[in-house]
């Protein structure tokens, strides 16, 4: 009797705690930190941007960092999308934030993890309101990965200083159903016990 009254009040407040959330921090996943010059005209026409292979098997955000001469440019809406092909192709998920980290310069951007092909190539596609923003880059491929490009052009022997988020799914809550079948388990669990103590 005791077990099954445990078992009530447990799933009790496990359907009272409400529904769950997939609450994992993201993760940096590919990282060039390199922070030289500038090139890569985010306000432009053309595209802009990265490839790059995720080592995980989902992408949560990308960040960018923004040339030293914009920082100021706080209020500037910053675009970060992902990309299955250079140009044109499948976006798969996108982010826009609307301001720089003036200390620092970078921009990240992040969305509900996504799922990606681990090792294949993906792209990291910019666009900024303020035409004159400029992304940095790295000189002589720092990023063994990828390679910046501005449009279906690539700039072989230049990357992007840039990073990307994966999610490892570590503190996830069960959702309510997950929830409602433990509950169902603990008290036929209860139940059993009762009948061979009852014997």
């Amino acid at each position: 009797m005791k077990l099954r009254k445990l078992a009530l009040a447990a799933c009790a407040s496990l359907l009272l705690a409400g529904p769950g959330t997939a609450g994992a921090a993201p993760i940096v996943n590919q990282d060039n930190p390199t922070m030289l010059g500038g090139f890569c005209g985010m306000g432009l026409a053309f595209a802009c941007g990265q490839s790059f292979k995720q080592s995980a098997d989902n992408i949560s955000g990308a960040g960018i960092f923004v040339h030293p001469a914009w920082y100021t440019a706080t209020s500037t809406d910053v675009t970060i999308g992902i990309f299955d092909a250079i140009s044109g192709g499948n976006m798969l998920a996108h982010g826009t934030a609307t301001r720089i980290d003036s200390s620092s310069g970078w921009v990240d951007v992040f969305w509900n993890p996504v799922a990606l092909d681990t090792g294949t190539q993906y792209f990291l596609r910019l666009s900024a309101s303020n035409t004159d923003l400029v992304a940095a880059y790295a000189n002589y491929r720092s990023y063994a990965n990828g390679t910046a490009f501005h449009d279906a052009w690539p700039y072989l022997g230049y990357d992007l200083t840039f990073r990307t988020y994966s999610d490892d799914g570590a503190g996830a809550v069960p959702e309510p159903a997950s929830l409602a079948l433990l509950g169902a388990g603990l008290l036929g669990f209860a139940a059993r016990r009762r009948r061979q103590a009852a014997r």
